[in-house]
Parts: C-alpha cells; sequence; structure tokens
C-alpha cells in the first residue's frame, strides 16, 4: 500500500504485538520501506520479547520458533547487545542445549565464538553425550587451529562413555563431507594431522583407529593435492596472446 500512513501504523505495531514472527516480518518491511530509520525500535522489541516472552493464547508452529525469528532480528542489524544474555540461555535448566540460541552465538561471534562453546561444553549441568556433540559441531570448522577446538574434539573421541560411531563420525568429519566443511588451509590440514596422530596413539577401539587412519589418509591426500595447486606456475595465457598477436 504504502505511504507514510502505513508505515505509522506498521511502527505501531511493532513496539506493541507480542509475537517474535510479526516483530521479525515487520522489522523487515519497515527496513525496505525506510531504511535504518526503525533499527533502533526493531531491536528494542526484539530484545524486550526474548527477554520478557509473553504467554501466547492458541499458540501455532511459528510462535514455537519465536526466538528464532527474533535472533534473525538482531542478526539482520549487526546488533550484539544481546550476546550476553543469549550465553546465559545457551543451557537449559533440563541439561540441553538450545540449539537456536548456539546457532545465533556462533553466526554473530564466528571464531570468538570458541571460548563460549569450549564453556559450555565442560558445564557439569551438560552431561548428555549428544548435547555435548552439539556443542561440538559448532566447533569442528576451527579444529587443527584452536588449541580449545582441538581439546573438545580429543576429549569426545577419547570418551569411552560417547558411542563409538558417533566418535567415528567426529573424526571423520574432520576430512570433509558429512556437512562439515572440507579444509582449505594446508596449516588447518596439518595441524589437524597430528592431532589424529595423537588419537590413534591414546585410542584403543579399533573401529576408532580406523576411522583416524582412513581419516588421516584422506587428509594428507588432501595436503599434498593443496601443495601441489600452490607450487603451480602462475597461467601465462595472456603474454601467449600477444606474441601470437
Amino acid at each position: 500500500i504504502g505511504g507514510s500512513e502505513v508505515e505509522t501504523i506498521l511502527a505501531e505495531v511493532l513496539a506493541t504485538t507480542g509475537r517474535g514472527v510479526e516483530v521479525a516480518y515487520l522489522a523487515r518491511v519497515l527496513e525496505e520501506i525506510s531504511p535504518s530509520k526503525h533499527r533502533a525500535a526493531a531491536i528494542a522489541a526484539a530484545k524486550e520479547l526474548l527477554l520478557n516472552p509473553p504467554p501466547i493464547d492458541s499458540p501455532n508452529r511459528l510462535d514455537d520458533n519465536s526466538r528464532a525469528y527474533l535472533y534473525e532480528v538482531l542478526k539482520m542489524y549487526g546488533d550484539n547487545t544481546y550476546l550476553q544474555e543469549a550465553q546465559a540461555k545457551l543451557i537449559a535448566p533440563d541439561g540441553t542445549v538450545d540449539r537456536t540460541t548456539l546457532g545465533y552465538l556462533s553466526m554473530m561471534l564466528k571464531e570468538d565464538a570458541l571460548p563460549v562453546l569450549y564453556a559450555a561444553y565442560n558445564d557439569p549441568r551438560l552431561t548428555n553425550v549428544f548435547e555435548k556433540s552439539a556443542m561440538l559441531n559448532q566447533a569442528l570448522k576451527y579444529v587443527g587451529a584452536k588449541t580449545q577446538a582441538n581439546e573438545m574434539l580429543a576429549s569426545a573421541v577419547i570418551n569411552d562413555t560417547m558411542p563409538s560411531n558417533l566418535r567415528s563420525f567426529i573424526v571423520m568429519s574432520l576430512a570433509g563431507g558429512h556437512r562439515a566443511e572440507t579444509p582449505k588451509d594446508t596449516q588447518v590440514i596439518q595441524g589437524r594431522i597430528e592431532l589424529l596422530d595423537y588419537l590413534r596413539r591414546n585410542s584403543k577401539d579399533e573401529g576408532i583407529v580406523r576411522s583416524i587412519d582412513e581419516t588421516r589418509e584422506n587428509l594428507q591426500n588432501l595436503l599434498q593435492k593443496r601443495i601441489a595447486q600452490q607450487s603451480e606456475p602462475p597461467s601465462d595465457k595472456g603474454s601467449d596472446r600477444t606474441i601470437n598477436k
């Protein structure tokens, strides 16, 4: 419809609605109408509902995902003023990981999220191995480059109480695949190889050892490929065209 009157109505609803999905939708529409004009109001509305979520009569699936929509508003504006509160909500009172908050923190903090992940991974409230693995999955991309990520992975692989197939999956993800990123940096690849050598010396499970050996071979092949690519001389096609001309 457009027009200043509509913009005013939408801004009023943004400030009063108790539904996260409406805040997210209105924030995006208002941003399209008047870029940055309603930024402060949208952030304030999102934070208020995150801190004090009101009861919703007959909630539906959109309301169940309210926090995800509210986090999207904060991410859209690059606002980091809610990070401390989000860290406090990372582990729920029942000892489970709040995966919506985990995704938000990982997205906003990137590699700076690693200390948060490390502390939560070692939190005594987090006893379920599958909940711990959710934290580890976010740290996997830093294995081979960051000590805390290496320690998290090593503690999981050596932990005999964790299912063997889960530990094997964690090991094999170091070479990429299964939704894990394939490492490209040669130093990171070398760091992962050295970590696998340590794990092999400290692993007694034959299945884990086989996974380590297979993954190490894949990483070694990947390392050689990267080194070969880096040593290739630059293309000289431009000079050839000049000579032919």
